[in-house]
């Protein structure tokens, strides 16, 4: 688990450099990797959650979409989104190519 800051808890470092790479990946490989092993983190965060539909929506490459459309269907990631409506509706929206 993270540590504490704040009384919130700190994301991992590993999520963390996930989240960076997918985010700031100079290639593709370097940006679908990271989306695919954020499908299974140990944990789930809002955080993950809206970076992988921010890639699969606005992602210019068809591979790092997918691969973060992909991590949003694991079992992972099902209870944040069943928390929350409209972040499931965003999250079960089709790649658009």
């Amino acid at each position: 688990m993270g540590e504490e800051t704040g009384g919130k808890e700190a994301p991992s470092s590993k999520v963390e450099n996930l989240l960076y790479a997918l985010e700031h990946g100079l290639s593709v490989s370097d940006r679908a990797r990271p989306a695919e092993r954020l499908g299974q983190v140990d944990e789930s965060s809002l955080e993950v959650v809206e970076v992988l539909i921010a890639a699969r929506d606005t992602e210019p490459f068809y591979t790092v979409k997918t691969a973060a459309a992909e991590a949003l269907g694991y079992p992972v990631h099902e209870a944040m989104l069943q928390q929350d409506a409209e972040l499931m509706r965003c999250a079960r929206r089709d790649v658009a190519p």
